[in-house]
């Protein structure tokens, strides 16, 4: 018998990140589950420096606080600046929690 490949979107929607700005989406990967990759591109759309900063974290090292702060202070399973198109990925532990966060480090505008 063939395994069954099964594809599930961990995020459907465009992340929307002002300078300075971040956020983090929350996922689990279900226990059993075999060859499991986490892949994505980015799109950076504007900013002198037009590149997003992604971080991978397992849940069980991360604090609950709520906050990306606290997040960026904890070992991630990965953490790269990726700028527009730009692929990324990484295979995961299957029966995980996982978070991964986004952060736009582009500095302030003042006017």
């Amino acid at each position: 018998m063939s395994a069954v490949k099964v594809k599930k979107s961990v995020i459907t929607r465009p992340i929307e990140l002002s300078a300075g700005k971040g956020t983090y989406v929350p996922f689990t990967v279900p226990k059993g589950a075999s060859d499991v990759y986490l892949s994505g591109k980015v799109k950076v759309i504007g900013g002198i420096i037009p590149e997003i900063n992604i971080g991978l974290y397992n849940a069980k090292n991360c604090p609950k606080s709520g906050t990306t702060v606290y997040y960026l202070q904890w070992k991630p399973i990965f953490r790269g600046s990726y700028d527009s198109n730009h692929a990324f990925g990484r295979y995961l532990q299957s029966g995980q929690e996982y978070y991964i966060l986004f952060k736009n480090y582009a500095l302030y505008e003042e006017k």
